[in-house]
């Protein structure tokens, strides 16, 4: 039996009629943030893509129909006017993909149809019906929509999927859930009203009674033919409210019931699935985007290489005319691509005279993710030396905005050819001999783009630094980590020991719901923000709360706890190689839209340092012997790079004179003489300088602050009166990003703001702190990777160990 579909016969074949317009909108509400590179909405193409491949990958249909609602006014608008006018104009970014999605269900192989004066529901019960009476007596019809009206059309062959919610109603769940029958569903409506529709019912019938009175007196007519007669079993009010609305209750019959002879040529069995149409498909999701469907979409056609047998003399001879090489390698062997077309394969247990022409500096080595093919060569004793290219890191340094680099997304998008990305010496031979292609394409967009020198000069060099920092590693102190988790472990329970008795009872200190009857049903303390599930208990709540009751202040210690030993003293524990006893991280070179670096297995950054308890994690971290550890690091270099970019003089001066940016802020902002100027005060002036470069908006410094709103607008006016340059600069930069879709950091990093364009308010705000926050962070994080280059190269150089 097939999944969602109960009571359907296990052989007999089905129809599937799908509401297209019904699944758009809705995946236009939840993803309505989704857009192209170029800021192209595409959120409810994507649902509806994925939604279909669903239906065809877990419901099998054996005929597919997608039905679509037909441009302008029906049937319907002609008999009442006010149908569905209740309804928003089509946002443009909605309405532009529209068009777009009866191209996309024709190139995925399925049948559209619409009818000009009809919607898709009528179009759904005219199919449902020629199949209930298909001569061969055997079609059963599957409709997915998640509109209520077509619940009218159950019946023993007609079930409706909810695909969203899982839900499947037959007429048993119909009854269940509505306690009416199909047959009455179109009467229920009528009585209860459509607000979807514009439809009003009578007044003072809701769901429950509407069932009520259908189940006494069987339909509408028999309501209201019992309501002329006067029978009392029928409430006054009730009776009064039906007669006054008869009229109306009529006409929510004729437009809820839906046209099961919409004329039309196609017939059930006619729609057939036949496989996706390449030469449509790939162009069509290339434009949208979509290079995650592709590989569900289209098979795998990649034809690896066939092997030749090469001696060693001949390989020799290949490598060392050949001007570079494509890399790969698996726990067999190394794949190597030469630009000309021939591949080569060496298994690890053959003589490695080959080895060292590797390390051949004339010679470009070719690869996706060098990071982790110089880490494997390196751990089979084998030097990879520059110069490199890299076409994660290239398609990278295109567009930092993306989640994935994988290289099969990168084939099908770029070159529109599926590749096999088995671990098998013929899916490596094929994949060093495709590289080539792949990395033309990049090469020349990465010119054009203006990214070149990023690539060059920052990426591809910082690649060698990262995996010689992965393979050194850090030491750890294993005895210390277990006493420290121990120690922790106890501070836990005697924290929550103390929460239980001022609770005056045992509480789940992990449980938000728990948390929120304590706060504010027992104790009655304020509620703060509400989220979709209750009252919010994140820490901004619980420190604005910690003023009024001791609880919430022990709740955030006990957190700050839990959290520094799961995130910090256990991954650390778990995270420390037996072998070696350090901890080697990973770096995500690419994995930042502002170019930072990411860590993980486990995250050696954000590792607290200014609390007593954050401080003892840090001294878990040991030198070898005879060494030390140098801590190097930039002095507000946010803050620097803001000066930098914004020429702000006066944020210029508070840098050229060594003096205390915070303080110098706090007597700006507060018109305090320094010696006036109070812990608090300073904090707070912190906050605003760092608020500014992430994009902080006024609620979000209030929140930080603990201050009313209107003061923390009046904290960010004073800033920029004060600092005009930067406030003149954010005009202009967002202007120029509005106009340009994206912005650049000081080394040219170009980071792409569609959400600029975006119709959704909460985006497009998004954007503009983005269009803001990106060319600080990421300037910082060019002069930090720079640095980290030229360390590593003078450290190269000078023979010193470290």
């Amino acid at each position: 039996m097939k999944k969602n579909t109960p009571n359907l016969s296990i052989h007999a074949p089905r129809l599937y009629l799908i509401d297209a317009h019904a699944y758009l909108h809705k995946s236009h509400n939840a993803i309505s943030g989704l857009t192209t590179q170029s800021g192209v909405q595409t959120g409810a193409l994507y649902g509806f893509a994925r939604m279909l491949l669903g239906i065809l990958k877990n419901e099998k249909p054996d005929y597919l129909c997608v039905c679509f609602d037909a441009p302008g006014s029906t049937f319907r608008h002609k008999e009442f006017k006010e149908y569905k006018s209740q309804r928003p104009e089509l946002e443009e970014g909605l309405r532009s993909q529209l068009s777009v999605a009866r191209q996309l269900v024709e190139a995925l192989g399925l049948r559209a149809l619409e009818k000009t004066g009809y919607e898709a529901d009528d179009i759904m019960a005219t199919l449902a019906r020629k199949a209930t009476r298909d001569p061969k007596g055997d079609l059963e019809v599957v409709l997915v929509t998640p509109d209520k009206d077509v619940l009218q059309l159950v019946g023993p062959k007609v079930r409706v999927l909810r695909e969203l919610q899982g839900e499947c109603f037959d007429f048993s769940k119909v009854q269940e859930k509505y306690h009416v029958t199909p047959e009455q569903w179109v009467d229920f409506l009528a009585l209860v009203g459509d607000a979807v529709d514009n439809l009003k019912g009578a007044e003072g019938v809701g769901p429950v009674r509407a069932a009520e009175l259908l189940n006494r007196f069987g339909s509408l007519e028999g309501l209201l033919a019992a309501v002329r007669r006067g029978e009392k079993s029928v409430p006054p009010k009730i009776a009064v409210s039906v007669e006054q609305f008869s009229k109306r209750l009529l006409l929510n019959r004729r437009l809820i019931t839906l046209e099961e002879r919409v004329p039309m040529v196609l017939e059930p069995r006619e729609c057939e699935i036949v496989p996706p149409r390449r030469d449509q498909i790939l162009p069509l999701f290339k434009r949208l985007e979509f290079f995650s469907l592709l590989k569900e979409v289209l098979p795998e056609e990649a034809h690896v290489p066939a092997l030749q047998s090469i001696s060693p003399g001949e390989m020799k001879s290949l490598l060392e005319k050949s001007p570079a090489f494509a890399l790969a390698s698996s726990s067999e062997g190394l794949a190597l691509g030469l630009p000309g077309g021939k591949s080569i394969w060496i298994e690890w247990a053959q003589s490695s005279d080959w080895a060292l022409l590797l390390e051949d500096e004339k010679k470009l080595k070719l690869g996706h993710d060098l990071k982790s093919l110089l880490l494997a060569l390196r751990a089979k004793g084998i030097s990879l030396k520059g110069p490199f290219a890299d076409t994660m890191i290239a398609a990278y340094c295109l567009n930092p905005s993306r989640t994935r680099y994988g290289l099969g997304e990168l084939f099908l998008e770029r070159l529109g050819q599926p590749i096999t990305l088995g671990l098998d010496k013929n899916s490596l031979l094929f994949q060093v001999q495709s590289l080539w292609s792949l990395w033309e394409s990049l090469e020349k967009e990465i010119q054009s783009v203006g990214v070149h020198e990023l690539f060059r000069d920052l990426e591809v060099p910082l690649i060698p630094v990262l995996a010689e920092m992965e393979w050194e590693g850090v030491g750890v102190d294993e005895k210390l980590l277990r006493s420290l988790s121990v120690e922790f472990e106890q501070r836990i329970q005697e924290s929550k020991k103390e929460l239980d008795i001022l609770a005056g009872m045992e509480i789940n200190l992990n449980s938000p719901k728990q948390l929120s009857s304590l706060l504010f049903e027992k104790l009655k303390l304020p509620v703060i923000r509400k989220t979709k599930t209750g009252y919010s208990t994140d820490e901004e709540v619980l420190k604005t709360l910690a003023a009024l009751n001791p609880i919430p202040a022990k709740i955030i210690e006990y957190r700050e706890l839990a959290k520094l030993k799961s995130t910090y003293i256990e991954n650390l524990l778990t995270g420390r190689d037996a072998r070696t006893g350090r901890v080697h991280t990973s770096f995500n070179q690419a994995g930042t839209a502002t170019g930072r670096l990411s860590s993980v297995r486990p995250n050696l950054q954000n590792i607290p340092i200014r609390s007593p308890l954050g401080q003892k994690i840090r001294s878990v971290f040991i030198p070898r012997p005879g060494m030390i550890l140098l801590s190097a690091d930039y002095s507000q270099i946010d803050l620097r790079v803001l000066a930098h970019i914004t020429r702000d003089d006066t944020l210029k001066r508070a840098f050229e004179s060594c003096e205390d940016f915070h303080l110098q802020t706090a007597c700006e902002v507060f018109r305090l003489k320094p010696e006036e100027v109070t812990s608090e005060v300073r904090r707070r002036a912190k906050a605003i300088n760092f608020g500014v470069v992430y994009g902080q908006t006024p609620h979000g410094l209030a929140g930080e602050l603990g201050i009313p709103y209107s003061e923390a607008q009046q904290y960010i006016q004073k800033y920029f009166e004060k600092y005009a340059g930067v406030a003149e600069w954010i005009r202009e930069n967002l202007e120029q990003a509005r106009k340009n879709g994206f912005v650049k950091t000081l080394l040219g990093r170009i980071r792409y703001l569609p959400e600029l364009q975006s119709s959704n308010a909460a985006l497009r705000a998004f954007g503009e702190r983005m269009a803001v926050n990106t060319p600080v962070q990421g300037g910082s994080a060019d002069i930090i990777k720079k640095a980290m280059i030229n360390i590593y190269q003078r450290l190269q150089g000078s023979g010193i160990r470290g």
